[in-house]
């Protein structure tokens, strides 16, 4: 925060005062970086006098780069099935609805199945 923190006006109210009091506390638990040389003298001697330990599951650093990276899954299946008749009919519609004629039709479904075949394999 740009604003000096410590300075009160006699006239704060009662909200002022909340956030006066959850700054503070922030500040003391560490939440918020120390901003003034004062704050970052005090931090130093908090730490000198109760220095934090790092869990034995962080302590090696090349340690936490070498475990095996987390797959994020978003809740569908690659290479699932499913229905293609909304693609079919978006393609279709591409086309500006225009009529495919029987042959033309026949080979995109054989051409279909080849692909897919090949996705299959």
């Amino acid at each position: 925060m740009g604003l000096d923190m410590n300075l009160r006006r006699d006239d704060a109210g009662p909200a002022q005062d909340i956030e006066q009091a959850v700054f503070e506390a922030m500040r003391l638990g560490g939440w918020i970086l120390p901003q003034t040389p004062a704050e970052v003298l005090q931090a130093e001697k908090g730490l000198s006098e109760s220095p934090v330990t790092l869990p034995e599951g962080l302590a090696d650093p090349y340690a936490v780069l070498d475990r095996p990276r987390r797959t994020i899954h978003f809740g569908w299946q690659t290479g699932a099935r499913h229905d293609t008749s909304v693609e079919q009919n978006l393609a279709q519609a591409a086309r500006e609805g225009g009529e495919i004629p029987p042959e033309v039709r026949k080979r995109m479904q054989k051409d279909r199945r080849a692909a897919e075949g090949k996705a299959d394999d």
